[in-house]
């Protein structure tokens, strides 16, 4: 069974949260206002993400880096702006420290981490990683020790040849040995996090292992194994999924649901997973209308480590898209500006609140061969 999204929480940052009154009711109100899609929000995110460096040791192919044309600004957060920023969101619930950069390449990463627990101390902090950094420049023990609550390792693959395809890399073993060396550091230490996960993102060349890549799962022991993802295009990859059909999808997660059945995988079997021949009957149409339930526009905001405001997950830079930079105006000012206000209003009336949506949300994603 899954963890629970309470037992995440609890588990990352213990009873600190019962401490903080004020934390559990502007969640309650963000989830409120969320509902509603009020245009001016009186709740803070509950969720953020500080990206603390764009900068990374892989070159995926369904990264957004691999987007022809795409350009970034590169860089690392330095340590005063992160906790300038960080200071600006005492409410939060759950801070992420991943964009689209691999985390520990950050020079800083574990006192970026240990900031982030003592400005924090009832959040949920967590990461996503490829792991191949982890007793390379930063100790299993050391990452155990942080305060990290959640630590997210990106597989997309079952085997070593499919990582090399996908992840461009040789190392699928040495991942595999980060993972098992931070469970295994978790025990030594008697500690309850971090909260281990792994992530598949599926892709022309990986998605029948994804039945696989539940079992491996399974074998290592980890927290959390995520459902295969099905966003495909928007991350650059070339042609995503355009030469899977319908019923090839569906079949590899009725597989990949079994599979997590049989071995009692820490999976959630919802969603897309409850029922994948439905989903996939009324794919075109429900995807044509997600982009009317986005959510970054009330919570989740992303930041990256220039301290400017991103427009979501599917377009991480702020070359792209940015509502302004809260290291030249607090995000108090920005969050309920004239900018942001005008896009709420404009989801709400079924209109894409920036030219970028359009790139993403108004069409199906992934896109398949039939």
């Amino acid at each position: 069974m899954a963890l629970s999204r309470v037992g995440k929480i609890l588990r990352s940052s213990g009873w600190r949260i019962v401490t903080r009154p004020d934390v559990l009711y502007n969640r309650w109100l963000n989830e409120r206002e969320l509902a509603a899609r009020a245009e001016f929000v009186r709740s803070a995110p509950s969720k953020i993400e500080i990206e603390i460096t764009n900068r990374c040791n892989l070159s995926c192919r369904h990264c957004i880096r691999s987007k022809p044309g795409f350009e970034a600004w590169l860089g690392d957060i330095s340590l005063d702006d992160f906790q300038k920023l960080l200071r600006q969101f005492p409410r939060t619930l759950t801070l992420t420290l991943t964009g689209f950069g691999e985390m520990m390449v950050h020079p800083r990463f574990l006192d970026i981490v240990a900031s982030a627990r003592q400005i924090l101390p009832h959040a949920n902090i967590l990461g996503y990683t490829n792991g191949l950094l982890i007793n390379q420049t930063v100790d299993a023990e050391d990452l155990v020790r942080s305060g990290i609550g959640q630590v997210h390792f990106s597989l997309d693959a079952a085997t070593a040849e499919t990582y090399q395809t996908v992840r461009c890399s040789p190392k699928f073993d040495q991942v595999i040995a980060a993972i098992r060396s931070v469970l295994d550091a978790r025990r030594r230490l008697h500690s309850s996090r971090p909260f281990v996960g792994i992530n598949f993102t599926m892709m022309n060349e990986n998605f029948r292992e994804a039945p696989d890549y539940v079992r491996l799962g399974a074998e290592l022991g980890v927290d959390y194994i995520a459902r295969p993802a099905l966003i495909m295009t928007a991350w650059g990859y070339a042609d995503g999924a355009k030469r899977i059909t319908k019923a090839e999808m569906v079949d590899v997660l009725l597989q990949t649901r079994r599979a997590a059945e049989e071995t009692r995988a820490p999976m959630a079997l919802d969603g897309y997973m409850r029922d994948p021949a439905d989903y996939f009957a009324h794919y075109d149409d429900n995807r044509k209308e997600s982009f009317r339930t986005c959510f970054f526009l009330w919570n989740h905001i992303q930041i990256d480590p220039f301290g400017n405001l991103k427009l979501c997950c599917a377009h991480p830079a702020a070359s792209i898209h940015s509502w302004g930079n809260l290291l030249e105006t607090p995000f108090s000012e920005i969050w309920n500006s004239e900018r942001l206000r005008t896009a709420r209003r404009s989801l709400v009336r079924g209109i894409p609140p920036a030219r970028a949506c359009v790139e993403t949300c108004l069409r199906p994603d992934p896109e398949f061969a039939d």
